[in-house]
């Protein structure tokens, strides 16, 4: 409003009406709504440039403070509105509708650095730090709940480990329960944030009134004494509703002899007590029931909190799909540092799905979802194009209350109940194994030495390859063998490869090295083969891919989380029916290799044999030249229209579908390279996919280039496919290969160099013939791949016929 009366300062009519309004408004609700913005930055130069930014915006009045974030509240630094108490909760502050935060993370003994600003009896999480402890980021959680009023609002950015580190961090979260609606959670990845590689999340919370925790604890607490389930926070049957989620084949009755330390039949068959029977150490049985009580009425609690939440996921993708929803990228190309748009002559706004300044209910934008969950409206339809960023889930089920220990880890990933469909059993991972164990770091060496050591190369084709081992002469490890039926799993790695795994069944003296987790089966309970084949399931390598822990360039899984995942249990002779029928396929599937194997060689064969003078490549071409990107890049791909291949797209004899880009007609007009025919062979000239080599069909003209790929169009001299099959042979790619290694800076091959690239070249007819017989050798491969890539879906169907 105040913009409006200077924008319309000379206008007499408006004035007095809009100046009355600001008046009244004043009067009535504060003294100048710009003296209640307040900053605090405990850097003095960023401090300058926020009371700058103010003035420049029109704020001139706004409160930006020098000082730390975390003072107390009577600290002489601090001013109007941050001083003081509530009268009620002496610890907070409670005077400001909305805070925004960006705290800092992990710094190391900050304590020692603040004691002038804050004591121990400013915060509850201030004792549980020692002089050496970083997560400061946790006092900040405690610092919104202490600013805000009830019903706030708060945005606050913190780093992802927030929603599930264990010690001081499951206190931060007790806060956020206990003190805050959770509206949304935005997941961001490390391209977000410049070069920090560290992953965040926004949380985007709601206060609530202190009482509303308060008598939550004590309703649960009578429950628990008098086992009589009402109505809590117009909960109707909160405990039945509890039981059902957490205990789910339980009865109400059936929980209530739990409690009453009488556990009948189904309470002593059920997992959770069986958990609590074998992770309670206990010096009595009071003590036992003691415990259980305190867990369960912890558990009742925070499922009560949670029960009426709904929250809006955003997660932002991996990689390109989050550069893409973010809207920008960041450069560290000299002369071009900095901040970019993901299109070439557009805003961030203009290209980011993250937020819509203007309009507040754009679709397409991320913001809306948030938007709408802060208006109460959490049924809003998500948009197609938003939906795999978007998405709304229930709190309850992004809590785990089955466990022993319940540190009120909220997970991004929202788990199945059950992953693999079984008419048998489903059991805890860890209930199969007698030992899942991390690999210690040991001293490899390349040459021979005592011991060889696993790796995760020794496992990357899903096998166990025993040529990429490395030697050790450590003998810290010397008696932790693998065992024949050892399964290995690599926990730490890029995403897509987490969760991969090998088995082991080898005689070899073998030690178990880093970075790879070792299951040994109990061969009382499981056939080895039979659960190195689930855990080779996708739907199972997508459920432990969902516990990834995501850093700069790989990622983690811990092996709790793995151990909580359940699978079917079938009887031994069911496991033995599985394993044999899945052997049978992989005999066929080794002799359809091998035949691949021994067709290859004959193609190889038949072109080291050919006939004939070695002739330049400029001899019987008519055109060798490269394309262009069009300008704006990515920003003016269409869904259809003219193919523009990228040598991302180009392989040894198939162009890649996925990922193929379309131009319209005035794009393809401003590019530099010929129209691309039918039989052109298409050569990829720079980057890692260098040399390859694809004769294009006519589906997929009309079609252009980019500047790595080269147009080869040959004269009435040569069969283009026979010159393609000549390049493609790996005879004639290695000596590409050594050409473009040969690059000053990355892989290249120049025209001039395929110009003068020799092959040989006999008669036409010649050239028909063996063009003809290699054809023949390359269906026949076809089909033996297609079987070959059959494989892993056949045994899932014998899994899934069994069990």
């Amino acid at each position: 409003e105040t913009q409006r009366l200077i924008d319309k300062e000379n206008d007499k009519d408006y004035m007095p009406a809009i100046a009355k309004k600001i008046r009244n408004w004043k009067d009535d609700h504060f003294d100048w709504a710009i003296q209640y913005v307040y900053g605090i930055e405990k850097d003095y130069r960023l401090v300058k440039v926020g009371k700058v930014g103010c003035y420049l915006h029109g704020d001139g009045l706004a409160n930006v403070i020098h000082s730390d974030g975390l003072a107390n509240f009577n600290h002489k630094d601090y001013k109007g509105r941050l001083k003081g108490t509530d009268k009620d909760f002496p610890k907070e502050n409670k005077q400001f509708d909305i805070v925004i935060s960006n705290p800092p993370y992990a710094v190391s003994a900050f304590k020692n650095a603040a004691r002038d600003y804050y004591k121990d009896n400013d915060f509850d999480l201030y004792k549980p730090l020692t002089d050496n402890s970083s997560e400061i980021e946790c006092l900040f959680i405690e610092r919104t709940q202490q600013l805000l009023k009830d019903g706030g609002l708060a945005g606050i950015i913190l780093p992802s480990s927030i929603l599930s580190n264990a010690g001081i961090y499951a206190k931060a979260r007790e806060i956020i329960l206990q003190y805050f609606e959770i509206i949304a959670i935005t997941e961001l990845g490390s391209n977000t944030f410049m070069a920090t590689g560290t992953n965040t999340v926004v949380l985007f919370l709601r206060r609530r009134n202190n009482y509303f925790s308060i008598h939550t604890k004590l309703a649960v607490t009578n429950f628990i004494n008098t086992l009589n389930d009402v109505t809590i926070n117009s909960i109707e049957k909160p405990v039945t509703k509890y039981v059902s989620h957490v205990w789910q084949s339980v009865t109400l009755i059936d929980y209530k002899t739990l409690l009453e330390q009488k556990p009948n039949s189904t309470i002593e068959a059920h997992e959770i007590y069986k958990e609590y029977r074998k992770k309670i150490k206990a010096k009595n049985d009071k003590e036992f029931w003691d415990t259980v009580k305190a867990k369960e009425t912890e558990k009742l609690y925070y499922f009560i909190l949670a029960y009426k939440q709904q929250v809006v996921l955003v997660k932002s993708g991996d990689k390109d799909a989050e550069k893409r929803f973010l809207g920008y990228e960041f450069s560290n190309r000299r002369g071009s540092e900095g901040i970019h748009a993901m299109q070439r002559g557009k805003g961030i706004d203009e290209c980011t799905e993250l937020f819509d300044a203007d309009i507040f209910t754009n679709p397409v934008k991320a913001s809306t979802y948030i938007y709408n969950a802060f208006k109460g409206n959490t049924d809003t339809k998500v948009s197609p194009q938003m939906q795999k960023h978007i998405s709304y889930h229930q709190l309850v089920d992004m809590l785990t209350f089955d466990r022993v220990e319940f540190e009120k880890n909220i997970s991004l990933s929202v788990k199945k109940k059950v992953i693999i469909e079984s008419k048998y059993p489903q059991v805890k991972v860890e209930e199969v194994f007698t030992e899942i164990k991390n690999g210690k770091n040991v001293n490899q060496i390349d040459v021979v030495g005592k011991y060889r050591v696993s790796r995760i190369e020794s496992i990357s084709n899903a096998i166990f390859n025993i040529d990429a081992t490395k030697w050790t002469n450590d003998e810290v490890l010397a008696n932790d063998f693998l065992l024949k039926g050892d399964m290995l799993l690599s926990h730490i790695n890029s995403v897509e490869h987490l969760g991969k795994t090998a088995f082991y069944n080898l005689d070899e003296k073998i030690i178990h090295g880093v970075n790879l987790l070792r299951f040994r089966p109990d061969k009382n309970l499981v056939i080895p083969r039979y659960v190195s084949e689930i855990f080779k399931v996708k739907e199972f390598i997508v459920e432990m891919q969902k516990f990834a822990i995501k850093a700069a360039n790989q990622a983690s899984l811990n092996s709790t989380n793995i151990k909580s995942l359940k699978i079917p249990l079938p009887p031994l002779n069911i496991q033995q029916k599985i394993v044999i029928e899945i052997k049978i396929l992989e005999v066929k599937e080794r002799k359809a290799k091998e035949q691949v194997e021994h067709l290859c060689q004959s193609i190889a064969e038949i072109i080291s044999n050919v006939k004939g003078n070695l002739i330049k490549l400029q001899e019987i071409v008519t055109k060798i030249g490269s394309g262009a990107t069009p300008l704006g890049g990515e920003g003016v791909y269409k869904k259809s229209g003219i193919t523009l291949i990228r040598s991302q797209n180009v392989y040894d004899g198939f162009l890649l579908e996925k990922g193929l880009a379309f131009i319209d007609e005035k794009q393809a007009q401003k590019l530099n390279n010929v129209i691309v025919e039918e039989n052109d062979i298409l050569f990829n000239i720079t980057g890692a996919s260098i040399a390859r080599c694809y004769m294009v069909e006519e589906k997929y003209l009309p079609a252009r280039v980019n500047q790595h790929v080269s147009i080869i169009r040959i004269n009435d001299k040569a069969i283009p496919k026979y010159v393609q099959l000549v390049l493609v042979s790996s005879q004639y790619k290695t000596k590409l290969l050594q050409i473009g290694e040969g690059a000053t800076s990355r892989e290249a091959i120049t025209k001039s160099q395929l110009e003068n690239f020799e092959i040989p070249l006999p008669s036409l007819v010649q050239q028909k013939m063996i063009v003809d017989e290699i054809k023949k050798a390359e269906e026949k491969i076809a089909a033996l791949e297609k079987s070959i890539v059959q494989t892993p879906a056949l045994k899932e169907a014998i899994l899934k016929k069994y069990l």
